[in-house]
């Protein structure tokens, strides 16, 4: 059939569209002989002209309403910018318009073209699935006819009542009926034989496991703490083979609490069942080709193949767990100190302990003929001891000698089928059948001795930590009985330095225990956990109260050899540490020497004596400097060297350089305190064994040998010369108080150079009865007191010092005669002494400076003459204190000059010639700083001395008063005094002054007082 395409314009009045024929009237109109075809409409993603034309202007004019809104806002650039863009945007869009109403006038016979395509496509669809229809039916047309009927089965049905036609195969898949007992026991009985025969006549034993059983048709073989397996034959009787009925591995961990019990590493039942697959495989033989099958199957021992599966599967087991084993202490209990390490071929595990060991743990190694580096390796490895035997020994030798022994031992059935063996094949049956072959090594060290004859190692009982602490604890005794035995070997050096090794623990689980101190001991022991050696400090042996002592404990892990230096120097760093702790409780600020920024000259000066020449220190590694709260620029500097105390007293100046430098010797003192502490000791004792005796004879005599073996013991040796306590720190410190208050004193008098002479004598030789603290205290005989001449005090005061300005002089320009007529007569000493040094630190040091008086002749005040000037009228003695010390010299010398010059006033007042003005003169009580008088009942007079200063010259100065006048007025005028001599002030003080004489004085008072009264009126 065609598709009309066209139809009779004169014939048909329709229209025709895209293939449709309407008629006008909507009836249709065809010839009888023609079939007419609608073709499918088919627009292809199509659409009509009308609405792109429509959207394009809309979409045109929305875009040109958005520019007109926008413009205003923009400048003219931008605007013109916009319209161009825009212009340019619709022309484009338009020109694309242009092109598609053009191609417009084609669409008719486009579409026309895609209505033919659309109704051939349905067309051949339907072909398509004609055929298909008509193959379905040839398939399942045979299945609808009726089969022909089995005349036969049914004939035997009804005549016999079954059918007889059924295949025999059928019978062999039902279950036989079982056995009886008879039965059972009769076939187990028969296979019992048949593996006893064939054990007797062909079979090859490997010598682990010649012992066996048979029984219930299987054969057993056991083998300690590796496995268990049940082996029977299966197959024809001329080709049975063996089958591994059961099998059991007896490799297991520990299931301790010490071990990793919490982790299971048993095999689970997959890996069983591997293990028993590949176990299988190794007793199937070979395949070879037809004619090496004889030759081939004779030199296949089954049994011998499994068990070496077997044991080298065990013995990778053991090593397998042990790795395991090791992980978890690595990760738990021996964090940080094990490193485990298995190689690729995992035959070889690699255990290093101590996290590879200190320079102790290498120079006490278990075997001291390895290499230090691997004392701490432990290596396991399964290694393959024929092949090690083989390197060593000649391999035609070995087969010879050993071919027939090892036949024989492999039993009857070796022996029948290996009678005749081509001797070629020898080497290989020698390496089969020798053993053992392959086994776990334990290297410690490189070495095998593991120091033991212990088994370590439990295949049934697997515990990687036994075998561990094992190494470390033995390893730990072996730096100990080391270090033990250097120490002994020194014994001499160690006791003589008061090092003393207590030696009655022998066993090896007590520590070192070496008494450095009076009632202190080190105990010293290996960690068996890390392999560091570990110190301790105690007050006694029973390690009560322990200190670590972690620079001891480095020292002794990285230089062990030098075990007796280390402890002469713990000796002395503890010494050090202890007075420096006791310093600050004296207020004492103690110094390294390295934070004294001395010069290199300065440390020669202070320790050239002490440390040798050809070394490097510049000073002794263990001395401090202690700094005194009150002298800042003094130190006092000791050191331990050679078991003694070296002691230093040294001043810094401004720029850090030693100025001054003294030696102290604390032997004497040292020695005193023993003696004290020894005595006491001893007196103890003896009143402890009388207290004692009295109670029992029998306790006495035992007593009496008891205080005799301790005091041989304890007093017999060199006393330890490193004791520093509280109370002989508290004296060294009194002591360098006192040596420095009396070098300040020294070090000012020498400023006088020759002027002023000084000497000393013992401070116990001074003091007077009452000053019981010095007497008593021990450093007193060690003080001494500074004696100056009056004859020199004077001679300072009037001839070195300007009258004027008060600056002293180099040396006198003239001579004084009142002075040169008064010192004769002065033959007493001043004694300056140092105080407070005494106090332990609580206090300041101060100077006293104690002169003579005669108090009888003058009428002195109850009260002090001044804060640091005291009287004391029982011993006549008049004390001048001063705290300031730097310039306490400068300070006694204005005040017993001022002193001095107003008792040579105050001693006339006791002249018989004042006796004939006694109405008219009255003197008061002096405080020997000034004198004051009355006379004419009215007038009052004050002299007192003024000292050299700054402006003013020394003279005694007068002011003159009334009776009744406060004494707050001298600041007032002169002239606003009523008392008639101020008026010549100045010439009777220049009187006073130039004939020192107080009666001559007065005189002057009296006689000028008529006129100077009538000059007033």
């Amino acid at each position: 059939m065609q598709p009309i395409l066209k139809a009779d314009e004169q014939q048909l009045t329709s229209t025709q569209t895209n293939g449709y024929v309407k008629q006008v009237n909507g009836t249709p109109k065809s010839k009888p002989n023609q079939e007419k075809i609608v073709l499918p409409v088919e627009m292809a993603s199509m659409i009509s002209l009308k609405s792109l034309i429509g959207k394009l202007v809309h979409k045109s004019y929305a875009d040109l309403l958005t520019l007109t809104d926008t413009l205003p806002s923009m400048s003219d650039v931008e605007k013109k910018r916009q319209i161009l863009n825009y212009t340019t945007f619709v022309r484009k869009q338009f020109l694309k318009l242009l092109v598609l109403v053009k191609w417009a006038d084609c669409a008719d016979d486009i579409q026309m073209c895609q209505n033919i395509m659309a109704f051939l496509a349905n067309q051949n669809k339907m072909f398509q699935d004609t055929v298909d229809y008509l193959h379905k039916i040839h398939i399942e047309l045979p299945a609808a006819r009726v089969r022909n009927f089995d005349i036969p089965t049914a004939v035997d049905v009804l005549t016999t009542g079954t059918y007889q036609r059924m295949p025999t195969k059928l019978k062999d898949m039902i279950h036989p009926p079982p056995f009886t007992d008879e039965e059972v026991l009769e076939t187990f009985q028969q296979m019992n034989d048949t593996i006893r025969v064939r054990m007797l006549t062909e079979e090859v034993l490997p010598s682990p496991m010649q012992k066996y059983r048979i029984e219930n048709g299987r054969i057993y073989f056991s083998i300690d703490n590796e496995f268990e397996v049940a082996l029977t034959l299966m197959g024809q009787s001329h080709a049975r083979r063996w089958w591994i009925v059961s099998l059991d591995i007896l490799v297991q961990a520990s299931s301790c609490e010490e071990s990793a019990s919490d982790l299971d590493i048993s095999l689970s039942d997959a890996q069983k069942q591997h293990l028993r697959m590949n176990a299988q495989k190794q007793l199937i033989p070979p395949a070879t080709a037809e004619g090496e099958e004889n030759k081939a199957t004779k030199l296949f021992f089954p049994l011998v193949n499994l068990y070496d599966y077997l044991h080298l599967c065990c013995l990778n087991m053991q090593l397998e767990m042990l790795h395991i084993q090791f992980l978890m202490l690595a990760k738990t209990k021996w964090l940080d100190q094990l490193k485990v390490q298995m190689d690729s071929s995992r035959a070889k595990l690699i255990i290093t302990y101590w996290g590879g060991g200190s320079p102790a743990a290498h120079w006490a190694r278990p075997q001291p003929e390895k290499e230090a580096s691997k004392s701490t390796v432990l290596e396991l490895s399964v290694s393959d001891e024929h092949e090690k035997e083989s390197a060593k020994k000649n391999m035609a030798i070995t087969v010879r000698d050993e071919s027939k022994g090892l036949i024989q031992k492999a039993g009857i059935g070796a022996s029948v089928r290996l009678a005749e063996t081509d001797p070629a094949d020898k080497p290989k049956i020698v390496s089969l059948l020798k053993y053992p072959k392959n086994c776990l090594d334990i290297l410690w060290g490189d070495s095998k001795n593991l120091h033991t004859n212990a088994k370590l190692l439990n295949a049934s009982d697997l515990n990687a930590e036994e075998l561990l602490l094992h190494a470390t604890e033995y390893h730990s005794h072996c730096i100990k009985d080391k270090l033990r035995q250097l120490l002994q070997s020194q014994k001499e050096f160690l006791e003589d330095n008061g090092l003393y090794l207590l030696e009655k623990q022998k066993d090896n689980e007590n520590p070192l225990v070496i008494r450095y101190r009076h009632e202190k001991y080190i105990s010293i022991y290996i960690d068996s956990r890390t392999g560091k050696v570990k110190a301790y400090e105690t007050k006694n042996e029973s390690n009560e109260e322990n200190v670590k002592l972690a620079g001891l404990e480095d020292r002794l892990n990285n230089d062990p050899e030098n075990i007796a230096k280390h402890l002469l120097w713990l000796r002395s760093d503890i010494v050090i540490r202890e007075i420096i702790s006791l310093a600050k409780l004296l207020n004492l600020q103690p110094y390294h020497p390295s934070q004294m920024n001395l010069r290199a000259e300065d440390f020669i000066k202070l320790f050239g004596d002490v440390i040798p020449s050809n070394k490097t220190e510049k000073y002794p590694s263990h001395c401090v400097f202690l700094q005194f709260s009150q002298f800042d620029n003094w130190y006092f500097v000791i050191a331990t060297i050679k078991n003694e105390f070296k002691s230093w007293l040294c001043c810094l100046n401004i720029y850090q350089a030693v100025a001054d430098l003294i030696y102290i010797d604390c032997d004497e003192l040292r020695r005193k305190e023993a003696k004290k502490i020894v005595g006491s000791s001893k007196r103890q004792l003896e009143d402890d064994v009388e207290k004692t005796s009295s109670q029992c004879d029998s306790k006495k005599r035992k007593l009496s040998r008891d205080l005799s073996v301790v005091v041989q013991h304890d007093y017999s040796d060199k006393f330890d010369s490193l004791i520093m306590d509280f109370q002989y720190l508290a004296q060294l410190d009194s002591l360098c108080r006192g040596y420095i208050t009396n070098r300040k004193i020294e070090l000012q008098l020498q400023t006088y150079k020759e002027a002023l002479h000084y000497h000393k004598r013992p401070l116990l030789d001074t003091v007077l009865p009452v000053e019981t603290q010095v007497k008593s205290h021990p450093v007193s005989y060690k003080m001494e007191t500074i004696c100056l001449p009056r004859q020199d005090l004077l001679r300072v005061c009037a001839y070195y010092y300007h009258p004027g300005d008060g600056k002293r002089k180099e040396k006198k320009t003239e001579t004084i005669p009142w002075i040169e007529k008064l010192l004769p007569r002065m033959k007493n000493e001043i004694l300056v002494r140092s105080f407070g040094w005494w106090n332990c630190g609580r206090g300041e040091c101060y100077v006293v400076f104690q002169d003579r008086i005669d108090c009888e002749r003058m009428t002195l005040q109850e009260d002090d003459i001044e804060d640091h000037i005291s009287l004391d009228k029982v011993n006549h003695t008049i004390s001048f204190t001063y705290a300031n010390i730097d310039n306490c010299v400068d300070q006694f010398l204005n005040d017993w000059e001022r002193i001095f010059m107003m008792i040579n006033l105050s001693r006339q007042v006791h002249s018989v010639w004042f006796t004939k003005y006694k109405d008219q003169l009255t003197f008061q009580p002096t405080n020997l700083q000034k004198l004051l008088f009355i006379y004419a009942k009215q007038y009052t007079c004050t002299i007192h001395w003024t000292s050299s200063a700054k402006g003013r010259s020394r003279r005694y100065d007068i002011e003159f008063g009334v009776v009744g006048e406060p004494s707050n007025n001298k600041s007032n005028a002169l002239s606003a005094s009523s008392n008639p001599h101020w008026k010549i002030l100045t010439q009777l003080r220049d009187i006073l002054n130039e004939k020192r004489d107080l009666i001559y004085f007065v005189q002057i008072l009296f006689h000028t007082l008529p006129e100077l009264l009538e000059f007033v009126c």
